[in-house]
């Protein structure tokens, strides 16, 4: 069950509630002063990060190696048997000898 969160018009103070969706019409009242006439409001949320600290469970140092530039591109491609277009290899390989691409350093 997700948790919604509602202001109450009354007193001003933020409830959370375990909501079933089915339920989710069926607003229920404050906890604070009991009044129904309650108006629902967007979470706050936070984003988590990896125990290893990077994207993909990877340690940060993973990306700092030139050579793993374009990695994800090259695994993507492989990933649907695709081969890597000239193009997009050639981008990477520059990338990788530290040439950033033109297009990207306007």
């Amino acid at each position: 069950m997700p948790i919604y969160e509602y202001r109450c018009l009354s007193c001003h103070k933020i409830s959370e509630f375990l909501i079933k969706i089915s339920d989710k019409s069926d607003v229920p009242d404050c906890k604070y002063c009991n009044d129904p006439d309650m108006e629902r409001v967007i979470s706050k949320f936070a984003l988590g990060n990896s125990p290893k600290g990077g994207p993909n469970g990877r340690a940060l140092e993973y990306y700092k190696d030139p050579q793993n530039i374009g990695r994800n591109v090259e695994s993507t491609f492989s990933r649907y048997g695709m081969d890597v277009p000239e193009s997009v290899k050639d981008t990477i390989k520059s990338a990788r000898e530290g040439d950033i691409p033109k297009r990207f350093n306007q």
